[in-house]
């Protein structure tokens, strides 16, 4: 055979063996059914604004383990293992991986046990109850030695809801395993694998894992957060703010629902399920004040025109609905439930907006939970047993 002829065997042999993979790893990775909340080995530095967030740690790391976690390294078989769940509070995306709630709890029940505690964070910003379900019916099944899940939930359902501009009636859901959670889960086996470019191949997914586990590489984005800044301008600009809203019953219902599902799904993973009832910034905003705060319209200030924004005193009112339901659920399905309102104190040195706390507050809330998990729980459902609370929230 001539050295064409052996150069034209030599490249149909390796083409043939491409396809071979690329058709091996796209059955390998549908099969094996993974799905990772943050992409595996991911590191990513947010260079925070200071124009926006000045309150806010400049730089806020992210690192996520081997099972999707932003969190340390995946602990060894016997270490007690936590994961935190829930909603942009719960996720504290522009706080530095150290300052988040899942880090000082970390740090708190490593103390209080004397004992290594890992404490894993999977919430994502706007999901709702249901769709946390979904989310952890997925990807938690790859998980071993699981003690505890600490639940944040309930502000994103209330988002929705009114930037859907508060409908009466919410339709029927989906079966949990129906329902799309791509968005959530930044690896997964679903999408169209194609053979028209690179990033579209199974091979390159799993080059991809590969290489962020060997690489130290680190992913930067600057000026995160500035757009808030924006945000704060429209709803100090707005002419219409709404201050009641015709009926909640469909809302609080619906909550009540997804919450018990979520709790179901959370007890088949765990055999310790912790409800933290979110706290806010319940106070009376001076001007100035409330000039910081920028959300709660009826459409997403990402997407297209706000009509119309609702007032902190509604949102009060109905944060305040939603932590009823929750307790009331978590005496229904006794599972223990934690309020914080009176344990973080209702200032600007402890949120940077209406349901996000500094590092100052994450400190208050790590340390409240840790103090709740480390003494079996309040049995009452109330403030954590070990925690100086003070009434900071105005008469």
């Amino acid at each position: 055979m001539n050295l064409p002829a052996l150069l034209g065997a030599a490249a149909a042999g390796s083409l043939a063996l491409g396809v071979i993979a690329e058709l091996v790893a796209r059955r390998l990775l549908v099969q094996r059914d993974r799905w990772f909340v943050h992409r595996p080995f991911a590191r990513r530095d947010l260079h925070v604004s200071r124009e926006a967030l000045p309150r806010l740690d400049p730089i806020a790391t992210f690192r996520a383990n081997r099972d999707g976690e932003r969190g340390d390294p995946v602990p060894p078989a016997g270490t007690e293992r936590w994961i935190v769940a829930g909603g942009s509070a719960a996720e504290c995306y522009y706080l530095d991986q150290d300052a988040a709630w899942s880090a000082v709890l970390q740090r708190d029940l490593t103390e209080r046990r004397g004992r290594r505690v890992h404490v894993g964070n999977v919430a994502r910003s706007l999901i709702p109850t249901r769709t946390i379900a979904a989310l952890l019916h997925r990807s938690l099944r790859h998980f071993e030695g699981l003690d505890g899940i600490v639940l944040m939930v309930g502000a994103s359902d209330l988002v929705a809801w009114l930037e859907r501009d508060t409908p009466a009636e919410l339709p029927a859901p989906a079966p949990i395993e129906e329902l799309d959670v791509s968005a959530y889960a930044e690896e997964n086996p679903t999408g169209t694998f194609r053979w028209t470019h690179p990033k579209a191949l199974a091979l390159y997914r799993v080059a991809r894992r590969t290489a962020a586990r060997l690489s130290s590489s680190v992913q930067v984005r600057e000026n995160a957060g500035a757009s808030i800044a924006k945000h704060r301008a429209r709803r100090a600009a707005a002419t219409r703010l709404v201050d009641e809203v015709p009926d909640r019953t469909g809302l609080l219902d619906a909550y009540r629902r997804d919450l018990g599902v979520l709790i179901e799904v959370c007890r088949s993973f765990a055999p310790r399920v912790v409800l933290v009832r979110q706290p806010w910034l319940e106070r009376e905003f001076t001007p100035d004040e409330a000039a910081e705060l920028w959300n709660f319209g009826n459409r997403s200030p990402y997407r297209g025109e706000i009509d119309h924004y609702f007032t902190h005193r509604l949102i009060s009112e109905l944060m305040s609905d939603i932590d009823r339901v929750t307790d009331e659920v978590a005496r229904d399905l006794h599972v223990e439930s934690i309020g914080l309102r009176d344990v973080v104190p209702t200032d600007f040195e402890h949120y940077y907006d209406f349901l996000h706390n500094t590092p100052r507050g994450a400190e208050v809330v790590g340390r409240a939970l840790g103090a709740h998990i480390a003494n079996g729980g309040a049995a009452d459902g109330g403030s954590p047993a070990g925690v100086e609370a003070g009434r900071t929230r105005p008469a």
